[in-house]
This record gives structure tokens, C-alpha cells and sequence, in this order.
């Protein structure tokens, strides 16, 4: 939850960020421009006075306001949702694959399978890969390894899609 909470915190600190820079910057062009606008115009030079301080504040402010609204507009438009990934050990036949999954589809099975014992990943060992405790016999040779990963990837994207039509 804490670790949510920063995430969030931090994309609100970055959007807020870049709101006030994009601010700050139509603001000092937004008010200079309008100022030369304002005297190279011939309704402006036909005036022949000075433009009031509060005039030039509150045309800089709701130029401000309104350029803002439209970057707001545009980033939340164009940011897309974090997805979500996590990983998880799935069990099939005999062995465990480390399965990372997001947005609910399968994107890897990891490349070496785990002991269903000792939760523990193979090791290179002779002619294949097997657990690394001593005591274990779980064991795998290299020919059945691209085998047993092609089945585990197919068994693991049946069950998560027959998991989504539920």
C-alpha cells in the first residue's frame, strides 16, 4: 500500500511539475506578447494611454489559465495507465516456471524451470540443470528443457484464457 501511495504521490508531484513550468513560461510570453500586441495595434495606439496594471495582469492570468487548461487537457488525454505486472511460480508437471504476467495476459515464462520442492531455480549441472540443494533429485536435461517451456507457456496461456471467460 505504502509503495502505491509513493507511486502515486510521485506522478502528482511530476504532472504538478510540469504544469507549473508550462505556466511560468506562457505566462512571461503570454503577458510580453500581449503587451506588443497591445501597442502595435492600431486600436491600441489609437487609445493613445497606457495599458492599467490590472488589465495587463488579468489578460497574462486568464491566458495563463487557458494554456494550462489545454496541456492538462492533452497530457491526461495522452497518458495511458501504468499496467500492472506481476509474477507469480505456476506449477506444471513436475516443475515450477516463474510466469510474469500484465494487463491479465502471459508475457514470459522464465527460462529455467524451479524445484516444486525447494521453490529454488535450476542450476547448470553436467549434462542438463537440476536443483541446487544437494539432498534434491529434481533434475532436467537440456534437450527436454525448450520442451518443457514451450508446454508450460501453452498450459499457462489455456489457463488464463479460460480464466477471462469466467
Amino acid at each position: 500500500m505504502l509503495r502505491l501511495l509513493q507511486v502515486w504521490l510521485r506522478k502528482i508531484a511530476s504532472d504538478t511539475h510540469s504544469a507549473i513550468v508550462n505556466a511560468i513560461c506562457l505566462a512571461l510570453f503570454g503577458g510580453a506578447g500581449f503587451s506588443l500586441w497591445h501597442f502595435q495595434h492600431p486600436i491600441g495606439r489609437s487609445l493613445k494611454r497606457d495599458i492599467p496594471l490590472w488589465l495587463s495582469l488579468a489578460s497574462s492570468f486568464t491566458l495563463l489559465l487557458i494554456a494550462t487548461l489545454i496541456v492538462w487537457f492533452r497530457e491526461r488525454r495522452s497518458v495511458k495507465p501504468a499496467s500492472s505486472s506481476r509474477q507469480e511460480l505456476m506449477r506444471i508437471g513436475q516443475f515450477k516456471w516463474m510466469v510474469l504476467h500484465r494487463n491479465g495476459y502471459v508475457q514470459n515464462v522464465g527460462g529455467l524451470p524451479y524445484c516444486d520442492e525447494h521453490e529454488t531455480s535450476f542450476v547448470p549441472s553436467g549434462n542438463g540443470y537440476s536443483c541446487p540443494v544437494d539432498t534434491c533429485k529434481s533434475a532436467i536435461s537440456r534437450y527436454d528443457l525448450d520442451k518443457a517451456q514451450v508446454v508450460a507457456k501453452s498450459i499457462i496461456d489455456k489457463m488464463v484464457r479460460d480464466m477471462k471467460r469466467r
